[in-house]
């Protein structure tokens, strides 16, 4: 009982639409596949149109219905630019359709490592907040 008190009082707290908004435009109706459910209601506030997802859905065939893809990066150790992490980010990017947006919220320490994989995965606008414990990062997909 006692872990998983610490686990929730360790967890990330939700993001707020506000926040979102800085970084991502209006969803007018696009869906975000989020496999992140504290950016759920933050993408509902901004007009996506959430659809769950479940770790088996990372494998998925690129969709045009989705317009965004909200991830979670949350590693036991520090996240190195080693070829694994790149491709998971490689891969999440090529699922999205062209000029869709891909959302990661990783540890506040990787901010600088999470952006230049935004980039080497070829996406481009990348932008990051940092929100309490952890940063977001943002990127769309190239047409």
């Amino acid at each position: 009982m006692l872990s998983s008190v610490w686990d929730r009082l360790r967890a990330w707290p939700a993001v707020p639409g506000g926040m979102l908004s800085l970084l991502l435009p209006a969803g007018e109706g696009a869906t975000a596949r989020v496999f992140d459910g504290k950016v759920a209601s933050g993408l509902r506030a901004l007009g996506y149109v959430v659809r769950r997802a479940k770790a088996e859905d990372a494998e998925a065939e690129p969709d045009a219905a989705i317009g965004l893809i909200a991830a979670i990066l949350s590693l036991p150790r520090p996240l190195q630019a080693d070829a694994e992490t790149l491709a998971r980010i490689r891969k999440d990017a090529d699922t999205l359709p062209p000029g869709g947006w891909l959302l990661l919220r990783a540890p506040r320490s990787e901010r600088e490592r999470v952006a230049a994989a935004f980039v080497h995965a070829g996406l481009s606008q990348v932008s990051q907040i940092v929100s309490r414990r952890s940063v977001l990062t943002a990127g769309k997909r190239r047409p």
